[in-house]
């Protein structure tokens, strides 16, 4: 019982890592936990064809995407992150033994949580964020997004594109290609505190499903700060979709 998990590394410069590398599963009944794939610290080399046995995993039913990370740990003098051509999960749970198949072809950076998913499964989230025009609102900090829905949760969301982002009045827009959570439930925005400006006075934040149209804005106005709150958890305070 449980899954056989097979990862088809790259072969590109620098595609191994020594890092410990996670796998999560989505189906019907919902996001399983994490579960660590490495038995051994050059299981994930450059073109290698890594096969890990987790007999004790949960049955999510008949699968649709799954989310992979890796945490970073293990470099020294070279960098942890991986390159992951595509992935294939064995189900032992499913009479027949039901096979997924994810192509991915990229690199999973540090504590990146990546999906890998049939097309019509994903989607893109147009995210806008609109830092207040209070003085000194701004920030350099590093910011995430983790969006929750009845179909699961993005994890930890970088948002940063080429602009000088989150200044005094700005208001910033990014693209995330994730699965369809369905109706938006809540989400978490974080700072890391970092930098000189590290305070940041959040107004709202707005989420459309670029798919769908449909659309969740969650007011914050609040602080986010080195020696205060550095994340907050917010839930919808207006939605629409097209009529």
């Amino acid at each position: 019982m449980g899954y056989e998990v097979q990862v088809q590394m790259g072969t590109v410069q620098g595609a191994g890592t020594d890092a410990n590398v996670y796998i999560a599963f989505h189906g019907e009944k919902g996001l399983s936990n994490d579960y660590m794939l490495n038995d051994a610290s050059d299981d994930f080399e450059a073109g290698t064809l890594g096969i890990f046995r987790l007999p004790a995993a949960e049955n999510m039913g008949k699968l649709d995407y799954i989310r992979m990370w890796q945490d970073g740990s293990g470099a020294v003098e070279s960098n942890s992150e991986m390159y992951v051509e595509w992935v294939k999960v064995v189900d032992d749970n499913m009479v027949g033994q039901d096979t997924y198949e994810f192509p991915y072809g990229g690199w999973i950076n540090d504590n990146e949580r990546v999906f890998m998913a049939a097309p019509n499964v994903m989607t893109t989230y147009k995210v806008e964020v609109k830092t207040s025009d209070e003085k000194n609102a701004g920030t350099n900090s590093n910011i995430s997004l983790t969006i929750y829905g009845p179909g699961g949760d993005s994890g930890p969301q970088d948002l940063d594109n080429d602009d000088n982002n989150f200044e005094q009045g700005n208001l910033d827009t990014f693209e995330l290609v994730l699965p369809n959570f369905g109706s938006l439930t809540k989400i978490y925005i974080k700072s890391d505190g970092s930098g000189a400006s590290e305070g940041w006075l959040l107004s709202w934040l707005k989420i459309t499903d670029q798919m769908t149209g449909a659309w969740w804005q969650f007011d914050c106005n609040k602080w986010l700060e080195d020696g205060g709150n550095l994340g907050y958890e917010l839930t919808p305070t207006s939605s629409g979709s097209p009529s």
